[in-house]
């Protein structure tokens, strides 16, 4: 094995000195033409796999490498604005998945170097890991010009930089446009608000290099840039689980950029805020920054965030920020919508979490988004390098909670009237030293409302269009649509309307109400049964 694989590193000396000898040596390609050259490799390793049974361990597990190292490549770049390059910590990270795969494409390589006459398909496979062996060098070669681009660049100054960022940006969605005729609302949006901010730039860029923006212009580009992510989410989510073209998929990945620049954009103008005020209710004399507020600073900006209170709208410092600031209330999201801020959430975070991952951790987390975020984080932490889909098996190993024996699985087997599932699940849920029935009573209150409506609907309309189940199932993704329409047989308007007036009786029950020596856990599993028995 050490004589096969010294011949195969003479053979690519050779090949490297010929190249010198006559200029040939290959030119490192851009970002672009590096990516579109990864996934023509990937779909030729993956067209040398086919057909071919009981093939070679080594083969598969380059091809495994390979493929880890593209998924690698694109978590990386899709964070980026054209011409960005990724931190050194990012592309050290690169540079040890190119070398497992290297390693990988060798021993497979190494192993075929003995077979004298191989076959046609084993040939095409080797052909495809040479060249995979190549384009590995050239990733070796890219990540090392970058990493000496970066030791040499200089802090970025001025307006002019922010200006090109929007401007590379704008000839991406040209780019994008070609070969398709109109667009969405949400991606004429983007353009026009793209002009919008260069012309922004522009107008910056003329008063000088030391030219500082006033909090009103800060105000005005955060504003362009919260309306270009809101355009780009609806539009990704128009097209979630849809079968797009290649030109369809190409415009995706550009509205992906533009959301990262309006991030990027957001993070750069934040570096005008000077002071920020946390648990600003805590503040004895809180109102007396209403005179500073009368007639604040261009060069500052000054945050004052309140934690669990409104501000009292009658005073004068609301009315103040309200004239000359802005007011953002951020109200406490209903139970309903957790699992679609879930979803949107780890989108921002470069994953895609399955519809009963996030029902799941919805349930585990309730409304408290400090507590999604730190789960989400330490999800991050515990799977594998490359990740980009979490699942419900994910959830339940990593968070540490059971989606077979959760309120999220009792309302299915309800739904389904599977009696025997049903109370095993009732049974093992009010065991739980975390039980609690209220909060148990409520999430199955929610389930049979949204029965209940949709119910009501199908009587009123035997096929009704999506728009109108969405409204009667408002907060359930379409992933579990196919469950409601089992329930709804199960559970008729009537039966429905019963469920739900025997809840009310179990909520009081569950608070204290006269249910003797009862448990909680009891209490449940007479409610199921009741409830099964409708």
């Amino acid at each position: 094995m050490q004589d096969a694989k010294k011949r195969i590193e003479e053979q690519m000396e050779t090949m490297d000195d010929l190249a010198a000898e006559r200029g040939m040596e290959r030119p490192i390609p851009n970002a672009d033409q590096m990516e579109r050259q990864r996934n023509s490799l990937s779909s030729e390793l993956k067209q040398a796999q086919e057909n071919v049974h009981n093939g070679s361990s080594e083969f598969r597990d380059a091809q495994e490498e390979y493929d880890k190292l593209n998924r690698l490549w694109d978590k990386t770049m899709e964070r980026k604005n054209d011409g960005e390059l990724p931190t050194p910590g990012e592309i050290e990270t690169l540079k040890a998945a190119v070398e497992r795969s290297r390693k990988a494409a060798d021993d497979y390589l190494i192993k075929k170097s003995d077979v004298e006459k191989p076959g046609p398909k084993t040939q095409k496979r080797i052909t495809a890991m040479s060249r995979v062996k190549e384009n590995l060098d050239l990733q070796s070669r890219m990540l090392g010009e970058w990493e000496k681009q970066l030791e040499k660049k200089e802090p970025e100054k001025g307006y002019n930089v922010l200006a090109t960022d929007t401007k590379y940006l704008m000839n991406q969605m040209e780019a994008a446009d070609e070969g398709i005729v109109g667009g969405s609302r949400e991606w004429k949006e983007v353009n026009k608000l793209l002009k919008d901010q260069e012309e922004k730039w522009k107008e910056y860029e003329k008063k000088g290099p030391d030219y500082k923006m006033s909090s009103k212009e800060t105000r005005e580009m955060q504003e362009l840039n919260e309306k270009m992510e809101k355009a780009v989410d609806r539009y990704i989510q128009n097209k979630a689980g849809k079968d797009l073209s290649p030109k369809e998929q190409k415009r995706l990945r550009t509205m992906q950029k533009v959301k990262n620049h309006a991030l990027s954009q957001k993070k750069k103008l934040a570096g005008n805020v000077k002071e920020m005020v946390k648990d600003a209710q805590a503040m004895k004399d809180l109102e007396h920054l209403a005179v500073y507020c009368e007639n604040p600073l261009d060069s500052t900006i000054l945050v004052l965030l309140l934690r669990g209170a409104s501000a009292d709208k009658r005073k004068s410092l609301y009315k103040q920020c309200s004239k000359n600031g802005v007011v953002v209330e951020s109200n406490a999201l209903r139970d309903y919508e957790m699992a679609p801020w879930i979803t949107q959430y780890c989108s921002s975070r470069g994953l895609v979490i399955d519809p009963d991952a996030a029902a799941l951790l919805a349930e585990y987390a309730g409304t408290d988004l400090s507590k999604i975020v730190v789960e989400t984080d330490k999800l991050l932490k515990n799977l594998p390098e490359g990740t980009g889909r979490i699942t419900a098996a994910d959830i339940e190993k990593n968070v540490g909670i059971s989606r077979e024996y959760s309120i999220f699985e009792l309302t299915k087997e309800l739904s389904y009237r599977n009696a025997p599932k049903a109370l095993k699940v009732a049974t093992r849920i009010g065991e739980s030293p975390r039980f609690a029935m209220p909060m148990a009573v409520s999430a199955l209150y929610t389930h049979f409302l949204r029965i209940l409506k949709y119910g009501a609907l199908k009587e009123k309309d035997r096929y009704p269009d999506r728009t109108e189940i969405a409204a009667a199932l408002q907060g359930v993704n379409p992933f579990f649509w196919k469950e409601y329409d089992a329930a709804v047989s199960n559970y008729p308007v009537r039966k429905a309307m019963d469920a739900i007036s025997l809840l009310c009786d179990y909520d009081f029950k569950g608070k204290g109400g006269d249910v003797g020596e009862a448990s909680p856990g009891d209490l449940l599993v007479e409610l199921v049964v009741k409830l099964l028995n409708l």
